[in-house]
């Protein structure tokens, strides 16, 4: 365990991951410890050591099995969508976990594929490879793409030229109105078009709008999408922040030595808009790797870890509390002013658009950054759209906004009334 925690670690992501193997070293040295304690220890002792030890590990995989073979099994959120979904729509709630809806639909469709998120990249030893000088910023292109399912049934979308969430024709305008820029939900999970944020955007101007969000994007991923994909003659750009998880993931992302280019020098380019038969051949490994990406989440007790943080640790506040106050403005603000220097040079208007954590909803929530990123955001002369005060604060129930009033991403009421916020913030 430790010899391939060490292989995966220190030669195959060249040590820049030894944060995330951390815990399994502690678990492989702890157990080594204890293999040669067992030497100096009575036969007897030693005998009822192993067998707790064995016993420990059975019940743990078991229990792993469980989760592996019906991620509903214990999932009364689930429960709850599916019985609200069947009573409303007379359907069948679709279970399928994505790869089981992906091989379904492939047997009819060969151009079916998956949302392969950029972020996937800063963990993939494989990427390396198959080429290890590219960091893909999309998905796979021309393509009946599977995104997720929050609301009964899964949202499908045709990828464009570049493998983002838009119509392909979008990319033939001279000039676009309005590009967007952000994670999951600009992306538009889990609703179909015409009710993302970009589609809404684009019935209300009669405009192009490119969307060149991705799920699990962060800052840094954002930041460089904007540099190889903004048109030339582009008049607005909406950068769309999660307060959820934006700053954790830009400590992710500044680990990638090739990410960080963007930032040091600002000439750097990946060139992607001419790569992108490279994006979707790594992009496609990615999805052929899929067995061995559950042997290896199997190994891990990949399902047992999520369902300890979702049932256990998602409720206690304080685990939160001490990562924000952990977290670094500084760095996120940087990649900011980054973008709206950027924006200037392309004779942009550059907007920030603040997305409230959705736990806010469900229980105490104080997170101490939000005061110091619009003080920022001010204080660059940057437009700042608080969507907590201007949609959610507005409704006598919030929950509304969300499906099956359950915490998740916006339904298609929500993205209307977050879309609309932007039409008047930009047009106002």
């Amino acid at each position: 365990m430790f010899g391939y925690i060490f292989f995966q670690s220190e030669i195959i992501l060249n040590s820049e991951k030894r944060n995330y193997y951390l815990l399994y070293y502690i678990i492989s040295i702890t157990l080594i410890i204890i293999s040669i304690i067992s030497f100096f220890l009575d036969k007897k002792i030693r005998t009822y050591l192993i067998i707790i030890l064995i016993s420990i590990f059975s019940t743990l995989y078991i229990f792993e099995i469980i989760l592996s073979y019906d991620n509903y099994f214990f999932n009364k959120e689930i429960k709850l969508k599916e019985k609200i979904y069947n009573q409303k729509t007379e359907k069948l709630y679709d279970k399928r976990s994505k790869f089981k809806i992906y091989k379904d639909l492939k047997k009819n469709n060969k151009n079916i594929t998956l949302a392969v998120p950029p972020f996937s990249y800063l963990f993939e030893g494989n990427l390396n490879k198959i080429k290890k000088d590219i960091f893909p910023l999309s998905g796979i292109s021309n393509s009946k793409t599977i995104h997720c399912n929050e609301s009964g049934f899964y949202s499908i979308y045709q990828s464009d030229r570049y493998g983002f969430n838009n119509p392909d024709k979008e990319w033939d305008n001279e000039e676009v109105e309005i590009l967007l820029i952000g994670d999951s939900f600009a992306h538009g999970a889990c609703v179909n078009r015409p009710n993302d944020i970009g589609s809404v955007l684009r019935n209300l101007t009669d405009s192009p709008i490119i969307n060149l969000g991705y799920s699990s994007s962060g800052p840094l991923i954002e930041y460089a999408s904007l540099r190889e994909y903004t048109p030339k003659k582009t008049n607005h750009i909406v950068w769309i922040y999660f307060e959820g998880n934006d700053l954790d993931d830009l400590q992710i992302e500044l680990q990638s030595k090739l990410l960080n280019k963007y930032i040091t020098n600002l000439n750097y380019s990946q060139k992607l808009k001419n790569n992108q038969m490279l994006i979707d051949l790594v992009s496609n490994q990615l999805l052929v790797n899929e067995k061995k990406y559950y042997i290896k989440n199997f190994i891990k007790l990949g399902n047992f870890v999520n369902f300890i943080k979702q049932h256990i640790l998602s409720n206690n506040n304080k685990i939160y509390q001490k990562i924000d106050e952990k977290k670094n403005i500084n760095d996120f603000i940087d990649i900011i002013k980054l973008a709206n220097k950027f924006a200037k040079n392309n004779n942009s208007k550059f907007y920030f658009v603040y997305l409230p954590d959705t736990r806010r909803l469900i229980q105490k929530y104080s997170n101490k950054n939000y005061d110091s990123i619009k003080y920022e955001i001010n204080r660059l002369g940057i437009p700042f759209l608080d969507i907590n005060k201007e949609v959610v604060e507005k409704e006598k129930n919030p929950l509304i906004l969300f499906p099956f009033e359950i915490i998740n991403h916006y339904n298609s009421y929500g993205y209307n009334k977050v879309a609309n916020s932007i039409y008047k913030m930009i047009y106002k």
